[in-house]
């Protein structure tokens, strides 16, 4: 069983991850998609943002608080819209890290019981958790696995923006 201990310090390390990974990068790396039809580094940082609607903090209270939590959602949603559309890479990057450093202090504090409590989430059917995670997994993976994937992305965008930056005297 995770602590809610352990998933604040994992998550919390993702964050650190996420930060540097992306050291030195240069907001031009931003806007330029990683591949041909994928996500450009800020797509990638507004889908692990997740929606402006709820924090993942209020998402997983909602599950707690409810008698048959269950979790809607597509896998691979671009979570944009104007502002993070006109926000720099930097700019995200900052938001993106502190929204897991506050969900690492939230998840730090919840008892076992709260951890435990089995959610209806097909969209993690395809996932090792499957599709009644309880909402440690849902944490899990929202906050170290979802985002370790997603800053290997962000560490190669990094590494290519670095390699091709004019050389300096």
């Amino acid at each position: 069983m995770t602590t809610g201990q352990e998933l604040q310090a994992a998550i919390a390390g993702m964050a650190q991850s996420l930060e540097v990974a992306a050291d030195g990068a240069a907001d031009a790396i931003g806007d330029a998609p990683m591949g041909e039809g994928e996500w450009s580094p800020k797509q990638v940082l507004m889908h692990v943002l997740g929606p402006e609607a709820a924090t993942y903090q209020q998402l997983i209270q909602s599950f707690i608080d409810s008698d048959s939590p269950s979790m809607e959602g597509a896998p691979g949603t671009l979570h944009s819209s104007p502002d993070r559309e006109a926000a720099t890479f930097s700019d995200l990057l900052t938001q993106t890290v502190q929204v897991y450093r506050s969900l690492a202090t939230y998840v730090g504090g919840l008892s076992d019981e709260q951890l435990n409590k089995v959610a209806d989430a097909r969209v993690f059917a395809a996932t090792p958790w499957g599709a009644k995670p309880t909402i440690a997994q849902v944490v899990e993976f929202l906050g170290d696995w979802h985002v370790r994937d997603h800053t290997a992305s962000i560490k190669m965008a990094t590494l290519i923006s670095k390699s091709m930056a004019p050389a300096t005297a």
